[in-house]
Parts: C-alpha cells; structure tokens; sequence
C-alpha cells in the first residue's frame, strides 16, 4: 500500500507544473552558480599566488644572509582559496586573509592580513564581487521551494474531497503522510543531485580541482545534509497543511515560519556579534594593552642586567638575560593579543550555540564545515602558524645558531651568523586545508541536531494528522 502511494503521488508530481519548474529552477542555478565561482576562485588563487611568491623573494633574501636580513623578513601567511567553498563559502571574502609574520621579535600580528596587505595585484573588495555558493541556493531558494511545495499536501485533498476516500481504503494515515513526503523529498531532491553532479563535472573540466575521492566524498556528506536540512521545510509545510481547513490559511503561516526560521533568525548574527564585542576593547587599545605588558615584563628585566662592560663571561651573562627579556617581552605582548584574538573567536562560537534553534543556521554551520572554510579555515590556519613559528625557530637554533649548545635561544642578529642556508631547507608554511576528518568531527553537532528536529516534527506532523478532521 505504502508503495502504492508513493507511487501515485510520484507520478502526479511528475506531471505537475510546479514540481517541473522547480526543478528547472533549481538545476539552472546550480549551473549558473559553478559558472559564477570558477572565475572568482580563479581571482582568488592568483593573488594566493602571489602572496606566495612574495614569501619566496624574502625568504631567499633572508638565506643568501640570514643576521643581516633577519628583521627585514615578513611573511603573508594567508588562507588558501578552497575548491570546496563551491559548496560553501562561508562569507569568506568578509574575513581577513590571514596573519603576517615576523621570525624576529613579536611574531603575529592580530589586526590581521587585509587584501592589499602590500602585495602588488591584490584583490579589492568591488574586484572580487559576489560569488554565490551552493549553500546559499539550498539554505533560501530550496527551503522556499519545499514549503512552496508542501503546504497544501493536506490540505488540497480536504479541498478536492479526495482525502476521505483516500483513507476510506483502509489506508494508514501514516502511510499517506508517507507518501507524500517522499514524492515532495524526491521531486526537490532529484534536480539538486544532478545539478551537484553537473557542477562538479564543470568545475573538473574548467581546472579548478580534480574530480578525487575526497571531492566526492564532500559532495556526498553535502548532499546528505542538504537532503536533510529540505526534508524540514517539507515537513514543515505539511504540518501547517494538518492545521488548516484551507490551503491559503496554510500557506500564509508556512511562509510566516519560513522568514523566522531562514531569514530572521540567521541575519541576527551581524547584531548579535556587536553585542558580543560591546566588552572587548578596540584594536588600538589592546594594542596599547600589549604594549603595557611588554614594558612591564622588560622593566623586571632591566634590574637584573649586569654592566655593559667587564669580563666575557658578563658579556655572554648580559646577552643571554637580554635575549630572555627579549623574548619574555614579545611573549607577553603576544600573550594578550592572542587572548583577545581568542575571545573573538568565542564570541562567534557563542552566537553559534545561541543559532541552534534555527535549522537555517545549523545546516550553514554544518556546510561550512563540510567545506573547511570560513571563520573554522582561519582558526585551523591560525594552530598552523603557531606550529610554524616553533619550527622556524628550532631549525636557525639547529643550523644556525652562534651561540654555545645549550645556551638559551631567541632568535636575533645576534644569535645567529650571517653564513647562507640553503633556500630549499628552510620550513615554509602554506595553508594545507582542513582533512576530512577534521572537517566530518565540525560537522557532526550541527547536522546531528539538524537531524533530531526533523525527527520531532515528522512525529508531530504524524500525531497532528491522526488527530485532526479529515472532512
């Protein structure tokens, strides 16, 4: 019987108008979105590549004389353009490129990387546009179209007269229910799986990514989430329609559902994030902070200096406290940047947590994730760059140093000698992405919760129908 339905309501969606133009819809967009992103990856990547070359030019200059170029070395450590933001950007172009750093003396820099950054041929703001990503399209135009499509599940065939007879065959409400939602699922569903297809394949042809197992992988858990995250706004409409004799009452409260649930609900994070910010102090002024602690640790320093003069081993006493201030200085300005930086970033996690009521918001939080992309890409960068910094230094300490094994290390013209390194030795950082376990263990909160609602609504659409009048 189940089957029997299923099928009935397929063919019926086939040959409806409404099911065939969204579809189009739907496959067009896909289509046009791929065509849209490869010229604004494209974009992206050149100027990642130059940010790249510029990291070469100094890092050559520091090995051809290492003490004497040290404090001239800046490096643009910035966030690489992902194949994958095809399937979610995550405001992307909104977020700083990265972090610059400095192997002498305060390493990382918080006001962060903007896209002039000093490289010659970057990217502004009005060149790089608008690149719509395939979140987007399922997050608004898909979620519209599965309540446009839904509302009046219920409620059409109270109009036609056609539900009593329907269920007057000994027909379980619960497979009618069935049945429609699976037709309405398959018929949303349908057009998204080969407008996937299709885009991937243009974007393999057009050279931005090779169509790998990871790729596909990707697309297959952004599939599955999407399906999800649609099959909501499909239940959603069919429970309006359980709760109205009429279909316009219906379709007036599921659009209503729709604004709250996909467009209020996730434009409040801008609002939001101001209000989270409101305690923490402006750039300038963690600036000074920084700056404060750094003279502070350097004055306790300062007392315990020996004379400039004497014997060698008061000079070598000297340096080795000097370069300890030194270094305690830059670490205790570092320190309150990084903790700083670090409440930022926890004021957009707790707007995440605040977003779990919104289904919109977690199935954007969880294709961001799928993605590696977004403000999730700049903290893993983030880890990254404090890995490379421990490594830089510990490979000038290993083949560079001037001073005595074993004597405290920090890293400046005068621990070092001006002898040449090899270029092609020197640990060199480029954004390697986020694997996909790491992105699969971001993903799975969100779309766990994602999952639960469906669970709850299908089970009240269910218990609404068994209960509600059929005449």
């Amino acid at each position: 019987m189940l089957a029997e339905l299923i099928k009935k309501e397929l063919q019926e969606d086939v040959q409806s108008y409404r099911v065939f133009l969204s579809s189009l819809i739907v496959f067009l967009s896909i289509l046009a979105f791929s065509a849209i992103f490869v010229g604004h990856y494209q974009l992206r990547r050149g100027y990642h590549e130059r940010y790249l070359a510029a990291n070469n030019r100094n890092l050559q200059a520091f090995a051809a004389s290492p003490s004497s170029a040290l404090n001239d070395v800046s490096l643009f450590l910035v966030m690489r353009p992902e194949p994958e933001s095809f399937l979610s950007d995550s405001h992307e172009d909104d977020l700083p490129r990265g972090f610059l750093y400095s192997p002498s003396g305060w390493p990382f820099r918080v006001n962060f990387i903007s896209r002039a950054a000093g490289i010659e041929g970057t990217a502004n703001d009005s060149e790089l546009g608008f690149s719509p990503d395939l979140s987007f399209l399922v997050q608004v135009l898909m979620s519209f179209l599965a309540v446009a499509l839904s509302f009046n599940a219920v409620t059409k065939e109270k109009e036609d007269g056609t539900l009593g007879l329907i269920l007057s065959y000994s027909t379980k409400r619960a497979y009618f229910i069935l049945a429609k939602f699976t037709s309405i699922l398959c018929s949303l569903g349908l057009p998204l799986a080969l407008g996937l297809l299709s885009g991937y394949i243009f974007l393999n042809l057009s050279g931005v990514f090779l169509l790998s197992a990871e790729a596909l992988i990707s697309m297959l858990i952004f599939f599955l989430v999407s399906i999800i995250y649609i099959a909501f706004f499909v239940l959603l409409g069919i429970f309006c329609s359980t709760l109205y004799q009429s279909s316009d009452k219906s379709l007036v409260m599921s659009l209503l559902l729709w604004i709250l649930i996909v467009l209020i609900i996730p434009r409040s994070a801008g609002m939001l994030s101001g209000i989270k910010n409101l305690g923490l102090p402006t750039s300038q002024e963690i600036k000074q902070l920084a700056d404060r602690a750094a003279n502070e640790t350097a004055q306790r320093f300062e007392r315990l200096l020996p004379p400039n003069s004497g014997t060698d081993i008061q000079k070598s006493r000297r340096l080795e406290l000097l370069m300890k201030m030194w270094h305690e200085e830059d670490k205790a300005r570092q320190d309150v940047l990084d903790s700083y930086l670090q409440k930022k970033f926890a004021s957009m996690e707790s707007i995440k947590k605040i977003h779990i009521f919104s289904p919109a918001s977690l199935y954007e939080h969880s294709a961001s994730s799928i993605a590696g992309t977004g403000l999730f890409h700049l903290r893993t960068l983030w880890t990254s760059v404090r890995r490379y910094n421990d490594d830089f230094t510990l490979f000038m300490q290993k083949e560079n140093s001037t001073l005595e094994p074993g004597s405290f290390f920090y890293l400046c013209s005068e621990s070092i000698s001006d002898e040449p390194l090899d270029f092609s030795s020197l640990p060199k950082l480029e954004d390697s992405g986020i694997p996909p376990g790491g992105r699969l263990r971001e993903t799975l909160p969100s779309f766990s919760i994602l999952i639960i609602y469906c669970l709850f609504l299908f089970t009240a659409v269910l218990f609404r129908f068994k209960t509600c009048d059929i005449r």
